[in-house]
């Protein structure tokens, strides 16, 4: 296992979730006969290196491809949240221009040309993605690329829209460009539907984290988290302890508001960080299938979904509107959500902050884990690519050259440099990458919702508003998840 100090994420695709579980995946699949563009060659995979020791930069333009000027017509998601594919012009913002030399980069040494068509695809407009796919897939005017929402990719892979990743060697994943965790988590029966790594930015600034008011750590003379960070014993109770005691009724009316003063503000939606961070999938491979994780069905969900519901009902941690005004307004200890917040809604913060890992399940716990929010993007090659191999070759390209030039102009400029208070908040931003973890069960989660409730749904409503206990609400569930399963894995032993 090489280290993931370098694993992003990125990148595609969307079909029907209406009613998706319950259709054939045949009734979408590509109208088209005859051999496979992913037939069975030589398969590429497995990570070699050793632990720790990051793969050498190869730096040589890759000369060796040539593709005479050929069109790579890729389809994107038009409602991404930050810049990742193209953009106009270099304007001397470094995040931007990264991209602007990488793209042109790419062209030149390939000698490819780049021809980036972008439709709506997030949560609320996968339907408008999907049309897109289904109709290039079933008509004569294909992708060679499709980049899109993080879920969508589960559903295109589902419907047979994709092919075989592990079956294209110009995809070198020994490289650190291509995270470890997602090859072992995604890979299916040997085969790789979708990929990502430092191709994508917004791996990076989707990265769950937490932060902390380091003068609030100072007036109420609290032990620097951080301390905890280092010795291997950052947990949830150790976060729980120093946020206990905390609330104070700030603004004085008698009850608990945006006006007060507390141990931990959140947004329901970002408590996913502490199911992950636990070390707990909700989807695993065993045997070539994919099944419910055991810890995510047992005592140890149970016993996090009891502690965190505690938590975020007590008067210390509060689920509340504003959090993040709240936080850089100085009036919370601790605030959990994506590491964009740093850029995007902490610059005019007024205290000094410090970042932390998710806190661990407990110390017995060897990694700090790091979950990636939604919005990111995960690439794949669909099945009616006019050149698979060339396809890869662009998509291998793009990846090493982010590698070089993007993502250190964000996780350098951005992110560590200009938005972090220096000292630890490096390292915990390397401890974030390092432990990026991916979850067959979120990116399949709406092939279950065709079924009933997606497993991230049922740890969600654990935590918000519970009515009955996990082990209830989990036997509850068992069949229907158990069907979207079913549908899953026989999908996926159909497809090349």
């Amino acid at each position: 296992m090489k280290k993931l100090i370098c694993a992003l994420l990125a990148a595609i695709l969307m079909i029907s979730f209406a009613a998706c579980a319950g259709k054939n995946p045949a009734d979408t699949a590509p109208a088209s006969s005859g051999d496979s563009p992913f037939a069975d060659t030589t398969v590429n995979g497995g990570n070699t290196g050793d632990a720790g020791v990051s793969a050498e930069i190869d730096t040589a333009p890759p000369e060796q491809y040539n593709f005479g000027g050929e069109k790579i017509k890729i389809l994107y998601w038009e409602d991404v949240e930050n810049p990742e594919f193209f953009v106009e012009d270099e304007t001397g913002e470094a995040v931007n221009d990264a991209i602007y030399r990488r793209n042109i980069n790419v062209s030149e040494n390939l000698n490819v040309e780049f021809e980036f068509v972008g439709t709506k695809g997030s949560w609320s407009y996968s339907q408008d993605y999907l049309n897109a796919v289904v109709n290039s897939v079933n008509g004569d005017d294909p992708y060679s690329i499709l980049a899109t929402y993080s879920l969508s990719a589960g559903i295109c892979a589902y419907n047979g829209l994709c092919g075989n990743m592990r079956n294209l060697p110009e995809l070198k994943f020994e490289k650190d460009w291509w995270p470890d965790s997602l090859l072992e988590t995604a890979t299916v029966n040997g085969k790789l539907y979708f990929v990502s790594g430092d191709v994508s930015s917004n791996l990076l600034y989707m990265m769950y984290a937490m932060y902390y008011n380091k003068d609030m750590v100072a007036d109420l003379k609290l032990a620097d988290p951080y301390s905890f960070v280092e010795k291997g014993e950052w947990t949830l109770d150790k976060m729980i302890e120093l946020s206990t005691g905390v609330y104070s009724d700030e603004d004085g009316d008698s009850k608990i508001s945006s006006g007060d003063r507390f141990g931990q503000t959140i947004y329901a939606l970002h408590m996913d960080a502490f199911l992950t961070g636990s070390g707990i999938l909700c989807a695993d491979i065993k045997d070539g299938k994919l099944v419910l994780d055991d810890d995510f069905t047992g005592a140890k969900c149970e016993a996090l979904t009891d502690k965190i519901y505690a938590y975020a009902h007590s008067k210390d941690a509060e689920i509340i509107s504003g959090y993040k005004t709240i936080f850089s307004e100085g009036r919370s200890l601790f605030i959990t959500d994506r590491s964009d917040i740093a850029i995007f809604d902490l610059k005019d913060k007024r205290c000094e902050i410090g970042i932390l890992p998710i806190p661990k399940y407990d110390t017995d716990q060897e990694d700090y884990l790091t979950v990636i929010g939604n919005p990111f993007t995960l690439y794949c090659i669909p099945v009616n690519a006019p050149d698979p191999s060339m396809s890869a070759a662009v998509l291998e390209a793009l990846a090493r050259v982010s590698y070089e030039k993007v993502t250190p102009a964000i996780f350098e400029l951005s992110l560590k440099t200009r938005y972090a208070d220096g000292g630890n908040d490096v390292e915990s931003y390397d401890i974030l990458r390092r432990g990026i973890v991916y979850d067959l069960g979120r990116i399949y989660a709406k092939v279950f919702d065709g079924n009933g409730k997606s497993p991230g749904t049922l740890y969600s409503d654990q935590v918000k508003s519970r009515s009955v206990g996990w082990t209830t609400a989990i036997k509850a569930s068992l069949r229907s998840l158990d069907k979207s399963l079913e549908a899953l894995n026989a999908a996926l032993e159909k497809m090349s």
